[in-house]
């Protein structure tokens, strides 16, 4: 069994867009899944086979909590999701397109806080071993994804409980969003999922200004081959969240930072479409 979690506030997402991942997992999914969403759309038309929870009473208010994502770490509260059992964790800008017992694989493997890559550099393998030269800094990865066993995780919530109670003018910058709490206060245990399983579409197709690169590199083979078997790519900036990238038509010219990228996607584009549709449509 696998354990799927997500979190959903305010109206930038909506249940049936919710509903839409679910379908996506389970259409993929060789294992029983398990899915919870915490939300504050507890009405919401949400499939009845997801397990709605509430947030958790924070000690700061909920526009504190959600400035940096932080209200997301409510993932790794004690008794939300069954221990020994892996949870994979998707942001709801997170295209599902495989199997996600791959990615539970993964975290069985190896136990830890398992994210998506930010630093090129993957000094996480190292960090560990390194700390007094490191002086305080710290691998700084992505949250769009997550993987973890929960009991491996309670220390997370219950040390941003603490933390978020004390009164502070301005927080330091490790504690100003969920993935740098993480990363910062859990070093010992974050890891990246592989670049075989799940990649940021940013970084994945965008990463060089001369497009002439980009496309030569679409045809390299086994980069191909890597990319039909990727389980999930998140897409991550303003410029690329799903209601823009639904609009999206062949040719189309999409801005990441300072950098073009010639649309050609067309599957990503339609998936998203789909997933506003089913969006707008509610349940």
């Amino acid at each position: 069994m696998i354990q799927i979690a997500c979190v959903k506030w305010g109206t930038r997402y909506s249940a049936g867009e919710v509903n839409f991942m679910f379908d996506s997992i389970r259409k993929y999914a060789t294992e029983e899944v398990r899915f919870c969403c915490i939300t504050d759309d507890v009405d919401g038309q949400f499939d009845p086979q997801i397990r709605i929870e509430r947030f958790p009473d924070f000690p700061q208010p909920m526009n504190v909590m959600t400035d940096g994502c932080v209200a997301k770490l409510a993932i790794y509260q004690k008794g939300l999701f069954e221990p020994g059992v892996p949870v994979i964790f998707f942001d709801l800008d997170t295209m599902i397109r495989g199997d996600v017992a791959r990615l539970a694989k993964v975290v069985r493997k190896r136990r830890g806080i398992n994210m998506m890559p930010n630093h090129h550099i993957q000094f996480w393998k190292i960090q560990n071993y390194v700390r007094p030269i490191l002086r305080g800094k710290y691998y700084f990865a992505n949250s769009s994804l997550m993987g973890f066993f929960p009991e491996d995780a309670w220390f997370v919530y219950d040390e941003m409980m603490r933390i978020y109670a004390e009164p502070m003018e301005v927080r330091p910058k490790k504690y100003a969003s969920d993935e740098r709490f993480v990363s910062s206060q859990a070093t010992h245990l974050v890891k990246v999922f592989p670049d075989t399983l799940a990649v940021k579409f940013a970084d994945e197709f965008i990463f060089t200004r001369w497009t002439f690169l980009e496309k030569l590199r679409n045809h390299v083979p086994w980069v191909a081959r890597r990319r039909k078997g990727l389980v999930a790519v998140t897409f991550v900036s303003d410029s690329l969240k799903p209601q823009k990238v639904a609009a999206l038509k062949k040719d189309d010219i999409v801005y990441y930072k300072d950098r073009p990228h010639v649309w050609r996607e067309l599957e990503y584009s339609d998936y998203w479409r789909q997933a506003l549709e089913r969006g707008n449509a509610g349940a």
